[in-house]
């Protein structure tokens, strides 16, 4: 698997290498840690010409500063994951975060990026769009956001709904992680108006997904209920005490996905704990 981790100074950065140290992957993986200076915010347009050179200076140093930092800080998280990952790339690179990681991803073609989010986001972020936020939304590949400092991830959510996108988290699990040690919920959320079926949850302890997990050896159990699905899926989460929600996502973008938002983004938004949205299924992996 091709790894993207995207790393700053916070200490969301530190849990989300951690995290990644830990990940019972079925092989190791090839990483790339990458950290973007962005000095975007620090420029000011509307100076005199006399100020606007003396301001120049400043930035060009702090610019020197904060690349020289960047460096290091690679550098120490590639060293913490030498003994993680076949290969491991380092690169700090100028630029609009959110926009240099996802272009990164592409130009990698990576199978996953993992970074730091920093939870519910003050009225700024809802304006302009966290970092998270955007990099979950336009990623090209599944994202892995880790909010909490946890060493592993052991109870892991898995929400279906039947479709492509939930076979693709199903399968993203089954065939990349190790089912030793690993206790996953099949939630399905019945969230039509009309009253659940009381056949139906008898009928999802053998749905597919299910069935494919215990057969690879995880062990799985399924639970189904009623109500908004974003809602259910973070109120489940958090009222079990998960340390990852995973989930696929159909991918809105632009207006519809600013204006609606996709379940997979409240999810990424609310849950407490780690999420891991899935886009596609890793190469060679199939099965």
């Amino acid at each position: 698997m091709k790894i993207i981790l995207a790393v700053d100074e916070s200490s969301h950065s530190t849990w989300a290498a951690d995290v990644l140290r830990t990940l019972p992957l079925t092989e190791p993986p090839h990483v790339h840690v990458l950290h973007v200076v962005d000095m975007e915010p620090l420029k000011r347009p509307f100076h005199t010409p006399e100020v606007r050179i003396q301001y120049k200076k400043i930035i060009e140093e702090e610019t020197k500063k904060r690349l020289a930092t960047g460096h290091k800080l690679v550098d120490a998280v590639a060293d913490r994951l030498r003994e993680r990952s076949k290969t491991i790339r380092r690169t700090v690179q100028q630029g609009h975060t959110a926009e240099t990681i996802i272009a990164m991803a592409k130009k990698d073609n990576a199978d996953l990026l993992v970074l730091g989010s920093h939870g519910r986001q003050r009225i700024e972020a809802f304006l302009m769009g966290s970092v998270s936020q955007k990099v979950s939304t336009y990623a090209p590949c599944s994202v892995l956001l880790v909010k909490q400092k946890k060493r592993t991830l052991k109870k892991i959510l898995l929400s279906i709904d039947g479709s492509s996108y939930s076979e693709a988290s199903e399968r993203f699990l089954r065939t990349q992680l190790l089912p030793s040690g690993l206790n996953i919920t099949v939630l399905h959320v019945w969230d039509h108006p009309v009253p659940m079926p009381n056949l139906f949850p008898a009928l999802l302890e053998e749905n597919k997904e299910r069935t494919r997990l215990v057969h690879a050896g995880f062990k799985a159990h399924a639970l189904m209920l009623q109500g908004h699905a974003a809602g259910t899926i973070v109120t489940t989460a958090n009222d079990k005490h998960v340390d990852l929600v995973v989930l696929g996502s159909r991918g809105l973008s632009g207006p519809k996905q600013f204006f609606l938002g996709g379940v997979s983004q409240k999810v990424m938004k609310y849950a407490d704990c780690a999420v891991l949205i899935v886009k596609k299924a890793v190469r060679g992996k199939q099965g």
